[in-house]
Parts: structure tokens; sequence; C-alpha cells
């Protein structure tokens, strides 16, 4: 999905619903290289991150903090999950220095999604994402 489509998303659990009966009935849909880029993904956060992955990185105390962020999840998750099947190994992928570097830039860091309806935070966050892990 491009960038501008994510802006347009409007109730993300609206969207999400449609979204899965449109993929489900759709013959042309790649499930196994969307299924692999899935379980390739996960598997290397898993094992590099755990949750950390999907925590606000505190620079001023030098560690990842707080519970489960959907912003996390967009860039982190969703950035390498888009990129995933072009990589032959994620085992040179730092993850993790990715989110650092995702939370110190000044536009992503205090406040960015605070307040901020899905779509709009989404429209700037999985662009973000993907631009963080494009090989």
């Amino acid at each position: 999905m491009e960038a501008n489509a994510i802006r347009r998303i409007g109730n993300l659990g609206d969207y999400l619903t449609s979204e899965a009966i449109r993929l489900a009935n759709d013959t042309e849909f790649d499930r196994d290289a969307e299924s692999t880029a899935f379980a390739k993904t996960f598997a290397h956060l898993n094992s590099t991150a755990g949750d950390r992955a999907f925590k606000k990185w505190n620079a001023d105390k030098g560690s990842f903090m707080g519970a489960f962020i959907n912003t996390s999840f967009e860039v982190i998750g969703m950035g390498l999950g888009y990129h995933a099947n072009d990589y032959d190994s994620l085992d040179d992928i730092d993850a993790l220095e990715l989110a650092k570097e995702f939370w110190t830039k000044e536009d992503y860091g205090k406040g960015f999604a605070t307040g901020v309806r899905a779509e709009t935070r989404m429209g700037k966050s999985i662009p973000m994402g993907r631009q963080l892990f494009e090989k």
C-alpha cells in the first residue's frame, strides 16, 4: 500500500475488516510470499530484539522503556516486514539500532504519536519504517 493510501484509511477497525475479507477472496494474492515475509520478520525480531523492538527508546536512560507502542510496531515490524523478502538473510539487520535511530530523530521523538488518529500517525510511521529498512 502506498503512503498516500495509508493516510486515507479512515477508521482502522473498519479498514482491517474489509481488507481481511478482500485478501481472503483474492485468488491473485501471494499468500506464500506474505507468509514468508511475516515469518522472517517476526522470527528475526524475536531472536534479536524481543519485545524491546516495540518499545520506545529513551536515549537519556539508554534503554527501551514502557509498554508496547503501536508506533514502534508500525515502524519496526511493518518496516522490516515490507522489505523482508528483499533480503537473502536478515542477519545483518540490527533492528534495535534502527529503532534507536527512529526514536532519536527530531520529528519522531517526544509526543510524536500522542493524541494522533491512527491513520494520521500511520501515514508518517509506516513510510518511515519502510525507509529505515530499505535495502
